[in-house]
């Protein structure tokens, strides 16, 4: 009981707090750049590599660091997350120049291969099967919280005051983060689950499916915003339609905490293909209110899809739990190194429709192969 106890206390100050000062930093600069490169003269190309820049770091940490991920003891290690973000930021303030604001979107990319892969192998480590949906539903509620702020504190801050300003709170407030999580510390077990994963081939389906409906989100997230900004949209409205996606994604962690959803490969494929509907509605860009009206259904779709692969994976999949996050991050990091700066050169050459058209593909082709996935046991994988 009394270890019981200790692990929801760790769970409450430090940690939550630091999450979500982080995630209005990271999410914040992550709609900020992309409307950012619009305004000093960028297209969407431009605007597609650096959101695959991003991703680079985030894949190859994920990829290799798996020991580092396997061996680690002090939580301390999650702080780190927030002190790249201030470099970022620092670095986003001296200049503007373009290889500077790509230098910044990769040290955010490595700080997100630690602000997501450790937390949840935090969660791993500290929770059984049976209570990780509940606490993971509370981590996604607190960086969603961060979310909701963020775009629209940068939106709007960029449009009151100046960018210089709107960096300035911000690298304040991951400064603010970086103190929270230096303070949450606690002893982490170096035992996983098995030390074999058991049979990988038999989960690439599962993984190729992740990485693909996350090509779709790393289109709208990093890609988007410098499209709409492109065709007149204020950063006001980008911000605030981006804090109603994480509004929405709010939501559904709290539903997956709640609700007890239960992680099956049909549920994950319902959301996929649930998610063309608001994908349709962003066609008609044109229409500035469909703009917040889709985000906010898409945020929803995108939050139950995490939420409930990341559960099948730790839950229903036997072996390495750590091994297979640091796989599951790294095939999520490959869909946002690739969707993006396709998705750039599509919105180019065949407008914003046609960047919408690729991303309602993504889902589809997802959900498909989610379905034909083999559900997996621990029995069959041990």
């Amino acid at each position: 009981m009394e270890k019981h106890d200790e692990r929801r206390r760790v769970f409450i100050v430090p940690f939550y707090i630091g999450v979500v000062m982080g995630g209005i930093v990271v999410s914040g600069l992550i709609c900020l750049i992309p409307i950012y490169l619009k305004i000093i003269g960028y297209g969407g190309a431009e605007i597609g590599l650096g959101g695959t820049l991003m991703s680079v770091p985030y894949v190859l940490i994920t990829l290799l660091l798996y020991p580092v991920y396997s061996v680690f003891k002090d939580s301390r290690l999650y702080s780190l997350s927030a002190l790249l973000i201030s470099g970022a930021t620092l670095l986003l303030l001296f200049t503007n120049a373009l290889f500077a604001i790509y230098l910044a979107q990769i040290i955010i990319g490595a700080s997100l291969a630690i602000y997501y892969p450790v937390a949840e192998i935090i969660i791993t480590k500290l929770y059984p099967p049976e209570e990780r949906a509940k606490i993971y539903g509370l981590f996604g509620a607190s960086w969603s919280i961060g979310y909701l702020i963020g775009p629209s504190l940068s939106g709007v801050l960029l449009e009151i005051t100046d960018i210089q300003t709107t960096l300035i709170t911000l690298l304040l407030l991951s400064l603010s983060s970086f103190l929270s999580l230096l303070l949450f510390r606690i002893r982490l077990s170096t035992n996983n689950e098995s030390p074999k994963m058991g049979k990988p081939k038999m989960l690439r389906p599962f993984f190729a499916a992740t990485s693909i409906f996350s090509g779709m989100t790393a289109v709208v997230v990093s890609v988007l915003p410098g499209i709409v900004k492109g065709l007149g949209y204020e950063a006001s409205l980008i911000g605030y339609s981006y804090s109603l996606f994480s509004l929405s994604r709010l939501v559904g962690f709290l539903s997956v905490s709640r609700a007890k959803i239960q992680p099956t490969l049909g549920n994950i494929s319902v959301t996929t293909f649930c998610s063309v509907l608001p994908l349709m509605m962003l066609v008609r860009l044109e229409i500035q209110a469909l703009l917040p009206l889709s985000l906010l259904m898409l945020g929803m779709l995108v939050s139950l899809f995490n939420s409930l692969t990341y559960l099948y994976m730790t839950n229903s999949i036997g072996g390495d739990t750590v091994l297979l996050i640091s796989r599951y991050e790294f095939y999520i990091g490959t869909g946002f190194l690739i969707a993006p700066v396709v998705a750039g050169v599509v919105a180019d050459n065949y407008g914003a429709s046609g960047m919408i058209t690729l991303s309602m593909m993504l889902c589809i082709v997802s959900g498909l192969i989610m379905l034909s996935t083999k559900p997996q046991s621990r029995r069959s994988l041990s």
